[in-house]
């Protein structure tokens, strides 16, 4: 390191917290909506994601697990700085969960299988939200160039 150069983490700026708190917030919310109403048939009987379909629930134990591992990172890397490869992963998961939700919306997956007409409920509702909020927190980190190699180089 040259001579007079600061040696602090106050020379590269900090992940920022709102980002990785709403990365945290919008999976949480997409885990828990998970579990509520997503599809209603013309019985009236009514499916949470979860009995709708398993990869329901992959993707939003996906994103909470993503979410651990961007704040484990930020905690432990070298000056505090955020892994831009978690975020955008994080990013992509959170797309996939939107799309995900879309598609339930617009038209359940397998209802010509099933064998009925298709209602949707809450739980999507509050899952497009989650996602929205988990997309929007993961560019935002993402976009920061402080976990990049090249701005690390030349911060030194």
């Amino acid at each position: 390191m040259p001579a007079g150069a600061a040696n602090d983490s106050t020379t590269l700026p900090l992940a920022s917290s709102t980002e990785l708190l709403s990365i945290h917030e919008g999976s949480v919310l997409f885990l828990i909506a998970t579990f509520l109403s997503w599809i209603t048939n013309q019985d009236d009987e009514s499916f949470s994601g979860y009995e709708a379909d398993s990869v329901i629930a992959f993707t939003a134990y996906l994103g909470v697990g993503l979410a651990v591992a961007l704040l484990i990172a930020a905690q432990r890397s070298e000056r505090r700085v955020q892994h831009r490869g978690l975020s955008v992963a994080s990013m992509a998961a959170g797309i996939a969960a939107f799309g995900l939700a879309v598609s339930y919306l617009v038209d359940t997956p397998g209802a010509a299988e099933r064998g009925s007409e298709w209602d949707s409920e809450l739980g999507i509702y509050i899952a497009l939200f989650g996602a929205l909020i988990w997309i929007i927190g993961s560019f935002l980190l993402a976009r920061e160039p402080e976990g990049d190699v090249r701005h690390n180089q030349s911060a030194r």
